[in-house]
């Protein structure tokens, strides 16, 4: 997959960092709290309050008393440092690097590195820079020595001061936050501009607005974008909230402010498994870049509600569409494979969340382990039947405290760099190609070893049932798929216009004198 597109001529500095900042203030528990380059299955332990004194040792932390996720910050405050250097160095083992040049092409190095038998192997840079994340995941932060380690590998997470020499262009949705004006449409106007002619894109609205003009632009036919500025309008706006960016007037201050970071995006594809499969004509709808999260089951279902009935609502519409959502008993099963292996197969689940940002639902904390910049997305499973009590046990884990569901052993947590969903739902009717059929399900002879040869003999039930079209969201988008949808995090591919300084301190990444 293209994970990255081309830079318009756009007037930005060389990248900067404040000199507030520096490892010395770091704030390393929450860099701990985080996971910060975590992949695989999340498996986190409760940490106390610092007011948590029990009289004796209780069997597990009370709800109450655990830390919550509410100002753990939404990104990683370092990268590695090949991902913003010509001069590269690749971990090859503890304490081990290795010199580099690469050929930097759209943000894309191929590199050449010697491996432990001594074999030459070329290396997407991208790839590389998640296995080094690997690396670095597994050193305790607690440990001095493995603080050090880590310094070696990282810098401190740099911004790009943008020169408005250039006009701005602003894209204003009337409609935001409210039904759809279909005489107007975001996403065209980012797609047709001529983008030479502006030094940003400002887009003013809502998380539907956000999300459309980042998708026009990102389809453009001459792969060229800009950095981004977003002022909220509309009724979630957790695209912006993510930088502690709670009204315009703040979001204002980061426009004037000009300063551009590096922001993670996913891109999803519907029923193909690579951009090249999808007809130019269907581009548009069913590849998609993900700016904060989707989902799958009743949350997908619930937004649809949301957007169709409930935008005036005088409570959230989110959780309104769920009510109603509920009222059905459908079961859902799905399999889930993450960066190449299954973790979940024909299994029920009643929510499945891919998310780039921590927060949805007009603010609440749907995935407290996701940041913006780390190249890694997170993958929430709630396995099991569709329930009242799962769903308000859910509500109160993520909005009252503040996303501790991920300590729930029944929630399952994943990060990775590639997701594919597949939905496991068929009709009830049977399909009348079939020629063999019994309850709905068709009898297949597996031939034996001798014969094609196959390793097995069994008879096997074959569904020949033909799957129900599904839906999910993307950025509370409506969509549909028939079979299954995957999602690639493209690393750094789009600048966000922010206050550097400001969510450096708002998110409490670096200890303040």
């Amino acid at each position: 997959m293209d994970s990255f597109k081309e830079n318009s001529e756009s007037e930005v500095t060389s990248a900067g960092v404040s000199h507030n900042f520096t490892f010395d203030n770091i704030n390393w528990e929450l860099m701990r709290q985080l996971r910060v380059f975590e992949s695989g299955r999340i498996i986190a332990q409760p940490i106390p309050k610092d007011d948590y004194k029990p009289k004796k040792k209780p069997k597990e932390i009370p709800m109450k008393y655990r830390k919550n996720f509410q100002d753990v910050p939404t990104l990683v405050p370092v990268i590695v440092k090949q991902s913003y250097s010509l001069e590269k160095r690749y971990l090859q083992g503890p304490g081990e690097y290795e010199e580099n040049k690469y050929h930097d092409n759209q943000n894309t190095p191929l590199v050449q590195i010697e491996t432990e038998d001594s074999q030459i192997m070329t290396l997407d840079g991208k790839d590389e820079n998640i296995r080094i994340q690997k690396n670095l995941s597994k050193l305790d932060l607690q440990v001095a020595a493995d603080k050090q380690e880590f310094q070696k590998y990282v810098e401190i997470y740099p911004y790009r001061q943008i020169k408005y020499h250039k006009p701005l262009a602003l894209i204003y949705n009337p409609a935001s936050g409210k039904k759809r004006d279909k005489k107007f449409d975001s996403w065209f106007i980012p797609y047709g501009l001529d983008i030479d002619k502006y030094s940003a894109i400002v887009a003013v609205g809502g998380d539907g607005t956000a999300h459309e003009v980042v998708n026009g632009m990102m389809h453009r036919l001459d792969k060229k974008i800009l950095p981004v500025a977003f002022l909220p309008n509309g009724t979630g706006n957790d695209t912006i909230r993510q930088f502690s960016a709670h009204n315009l007037e703040t979001a204002l201050d980061f426009l004037i402010k000009g300063q551009a970071i590096k922001y993670d995006l996913t891109m999803s594809i519907a029923d193909s498994e690579t951009e090249e499969e999808v007809p130019a004509e269907e581009k548009s709808t069913r590849i998609k870049y993900e700016l904060v999260n989707n989902g799958f089951g009743l949350f997908a279902r619930a937004n649809h509600h949301a957007n169709s009935r409930y935008k005036r609502c005088c409570c959230n519409p989110y959780i309104a569409g769920a009510i109603q959502e509920l009222a059905w008993t459908q079961t859902d099963f799905y399999t889930i494979e993450i960066d190449g292996e299954i973790v979940f197969k024909d299994q029920p689940a009643v929510i499945i969340m891919v998310s780039n940002s921590k927060f949805g639902g007009k603010g609440q904390i749907l995935s407290p382990f996701s940041v913006v910049n780390d190249g890694l997305v997170e993958v929430s499973i709630f396995p099991g039947n569709r329930s009242i009590k799962e769903v308000i046990s859910f509500q109160y884990e993520s909005a009252y405290y503040k996303g501790l569901f991920v300590y729930n052993p029944k929630r399952l947590i994943y990060r990775g760099k590639t997701v594919k969903i597949e939905h496991r739902n068929f009709s009830t009717k049977r399909n009348p190609r079939s020629k063999t059929q019994k309850n709905g399900a068709v009898q297949t002879l597996r031939m034996d070893p001798d014969s094609n040869g196959e390793k097995e003999n069994l008879l096997k039930q074959k569904d020949d049932r033909e799957k129900i079209p599904q839906r999910y969201h993307i950025d509370g988008e409506d969509l549909t798929f028939k079979d299954f949808v995957k999602f690639e995090c493209l690393y750094g591919a789009l600048e966000i216009i922010v206050d550097y300084d400001f969510i450096m301190k708002e998110q409490q990444i670096f200890y303040q004198e």
